[in-house]
């Protein structure tokens, strides 16, 4: 299912036509294997099943190339209507993602936390750097980064070895490998909160942050 980087219906949506291009978009969805993914037939993969972080990461990969896809085929009115909204939003999650850090979570719930975020931001790169694979490997790179440096400092000697490696392994196989050193934690240790979470005045530290106020950020 490779994302052709380019308008893949007649048409691009605009204030007028809905109804054709949604039968159009529809149709090639099915055609690629894809509409499954979002008539909600194949649902995201939720934490505890097995083979949880390649289940995700296949899933979210397959859902970038959807999204690519329908943003190619979107017209420039609807898209700048929703220009100034993306920016704030997206500035919103950055600031959002910069302060984040692991805190009581287990690395599954952690990861689950990243991953609404990176898919959301993932929505409002340009499509035409989707296509590129050096880019999808840079951002595989950056969202390795990003889920590395907020764990409990417990994870410092594997997190060391992690980001020494060449290649750096993908974000689904370095949590992996943190999923099966989390039960080696000492106990008690594993849920002391960071040493290093970051004086951010627009964040609360996110291990005490209420589960309704993360809603409303990622919503």
């Amino acid at each position: 299912m490779d994302a052709e980087g380019s308008q893949v219906v007649a048409i691009k949506l605009d204030w007028s036509n809905y109804t054709t291009w949604a039968y159009l978009m529809k149709n090639y969805l099915i055609s690629k294997d894809a509409w499954k993914y979002v008539d909600g037939t194949l649902e995201k993969p939720v934490e505890g099943i097995e083979n949880y972080a390649e289940l995700l990461s296949e899933w979210d990969t397959v859902n970038a190339k959807i999204l690519t896809w329908i943003n190619d085929s979107v017209g420039p009115s609807i898209a700048r209507a929703f220009t100034k909204v993306n920016i704030a939003r997206k500035y919103k999650l950055e600031n959002f993602l910069r302060g984040l850090v692991q805190g009581d979570r287990s690395v599954p719930e952690f990861y689950s936390l990243m991953t609404r975020i990176w898919d959301q931001l993932a929505t409002m790169e340009p499509p035409e750097l989707t296509s590129l694979d050096y880019y999808v490997k840079f951002r595989e790179e950056q969202r390795l980064f990003q889920f590395l440096v907020p764990l409990k400092p417990e994870f410092e000697p594997l997190r060391k070895q992690i980001l020494v490696r060449s290649p750096l392994p993908s974000v689904a196989d370095a949590v992996n490998e943190l999923i099966a050193e989390e039960p080696r934690l000492p106990i008690g240790i594993s849920k002391k909160v960071g040493s290093h979470c970051r004086a951010n005045p627009c964040l609360i530290p996110n291990q005490v942050l209420p589960n309704e106020m993360i809603w409303e950020i990622l919503t």
